[in-house]
């Protein structure tokens, strides 16, 4: 749905380049445990009453957390500074980053999470492979819906821009929307169960 999506940008005359394998974002997966983990840790540190308010998975973060020094919290910044240079040169050459907003297919709304993907156990956030990094890096990203066929399900693509290009971002958004993306929201379910 991703490719049939940037097809069709292409054929409105979008001049799209693909870029495989694409890199610049692989040194996050080694420094984002240090950077999500300790930044739970450092946020339920102020809050003594935490312990009985958060779901199991977040207060194993936060212990994975505090165990990490202050070494390993700059090293992980010293990544990121790299890799922010890598992206404002990437930027110089191109005006958007498109990637899918997920790394898998839509999973039962009952599961917090697919526990495979492409054929592989994943944890929690083995889906969120493609975002991370515009938060790591602090750069503006939007998610719109792929065009789908009537029996699909709902996946979407992340437009990436530079930092401080919000504005730009939101206004590709904006231009391409109803052009390029042709959601269809499923039929509602009541809750309770009337009809």
């Amino acid at each position: 749905m991703v490719d049939r999506t940037v097809a069709h940008a292409r054929s409105l005359g979008l001049n799209i380049e693909t870029v495989a394998p694409f890199q610049l974002a692989a040194p996050l997966g080694g420094i984002w445990p240090v950077v999500s983990q300790t930044g739970v840790a450092w946020l339920l540190a102020r809050h003594s009453d935490w312990k009985d308010k958060v779901a199991p998975a977040i207060a194993e973060m936060a212990s994975a957390g505090a165990g990490y020094t202050a070494r390993d919290y700059l090293d992980a910044l010293d990544t990121i500074a790299a890799m922010r240079q890598a992206f404002e040169d990437f930027f110089e050459r191109y005006d958007f980053l498109i990637t899918p907003a997920t790394a898998a297919m839509p999973w039962p709304a009952g599961e917090s999470h697919p526990p495979i993907i492409d054929g592989k156990p994943v944890g929690p956030r083995g889906h969120a492979v493609f975002t991370p990094f515009a938060n790591a890096l602090g750069l503006p990203a939007i998610s719109l819906p792929c065009a789908i066929e009537e029996d699909e399900l709902s996946v979407g693509i992340q437009i990436v821009a530079a930092r401080d290009r919000d504005w730009p971002l939101l206004a590709f958004a904006r231009a391409y929307e109803n052009r390029l993306f042709f959601h269809r929201w499923p039929p509602c379910l009541r809750i309770d169960g009337a009809s």
